[in-house]
């Protein structure tokens, strides 16, 4: 059973994952002259929604996400 507090966390790593997309989005829109680290900009929202999908125990999606910050990290 969720408390009021663990409901009010689930939906703020929810909201994390819904920024990090938004966000993800837009920085995806600049080139990189417009945006001189967007690659770590990239990775950093990629790790940021990882993250998220783990504390709420969406396992395969965090790997997924984390996969995407590793490649993107690995290539800098």
């Amino acid at each position: 059973m969720f408390t009021n507090s663990s409901v009010h966390t689930r939906g703020k790593y929810k909201d994390v994952i819904k920024e990090s997309s938004r966000t993800m989005k837009l920085v995806n829109s600049w080139t990189e002259d417009e945006l001189g680290n967007k690659k770590e900009v990239t990775a950093s929202l990629h790790s940021s929604a990882g993250n998220a999908y783990l504390e709420l125990g969406d396992f395969d999606n965090a790997l997924h996400e984390h996969k995407q910050d590793h490649a993107i990290a690995k290539a800098l």
